[in-house]
């Protein structure tokens, strides 16, 4: 597990280094991170670098309500911030690993706190080796820390079903799997896995075979000609 957590942690630490700088951001861009940053606390990589140290160990974001503020977009008229934590314990024998997730989303031109809509999810591996929950998923969730309720998510949304099964075989699967869920769409996968090669990780190692190339067609074999 060792190798596991060392993969992950490297992912984790260099993953704001990847995000645009809040200095570019546009005016829908500044409106919406003015009322999120008066939520949540921004994770730096020196904040990352301390939580998660080299040897396995265990790390709670979601207890200090600190994400990684993913790269803003908009659709229509609407601008939408994705916020990254994660919570894993490598100290016990059966690794729990949790990517948390919130989603902000306001309507351009807006300012007001009232205005702004949120979605939340949690991305886990098998809390246990057998049983009905025994596969990689994603939930809905009502907020972070644990057991808070989100003033700005809707009271209707269940945290209990759906559960979404995620084609994932290990964490760091899971892990970028949300990253690339939640991504900005003008942003491509591709894009995100030249930054972390470019950045010295053996992505395409660690991906070999990514879930999502599994379940790509086999290409035809040519036919042996008679």
């Amino acid at each position: 597990m060792s190798d596991e957590y060392s993969r992950l942690r490297s992912l984790l630490v260099q993953f704001p280094d990847f995000q645009k700088t809040f200095e570019s951001y546009s005016l829908h861009e500044q409106n919406l991170l003015t009322i999120v940053s008066a939520i949540h606390s921004s994770a730096d990589r020196g904040y990352l670098e301390g939580k998660f140290l080299d040897a396995p160990c265990r790390g709670h974001m979601s207890e200090d309500d600190r994400y990684v503020f993913m790269t803003p977009f908009s659709e229509a008229d609407r601008t939408f911030l994705p916020l990254l934590s994660v919570d894993l314990d490598y100290t016990r024998p059966w690794p729990m690993i949790s990517v948390n997730c919130l989603h902000y989303a306001l309507r351009n031109g807006r300012t007001k706190i009232e205005e702004v809509n949120c979605f939340g999810y949690r991305f886990d591996k098998p809390a246990v080796k057998t049983g009905e929950h025994d596969y990689f998923h994603a939930q809905f969730v009502h907020g972070y820390p644990k057991g808070t309720r989100n003033p700005l998510i809707a009271d209707w949304i269940s945290t209990k079903d759906p559960s979404i099964p995620i084609d994932a075989a290990n964490p760091i699967e899971m892990f970028l799997s949300a990253v690339i869920g939640l991504r900005n769409r003008h942003k491509s996968r591709r894009e995100y896995l030249d930054e972390w090669s470019q950045a010295g990780i053996p992505i395409r190692g660690i991906l070999d075979p990514m879930a999502m190339t599994r379940w790509k067609p086999a290409k035809p074999q040519p036919s042996v000609g008679g």
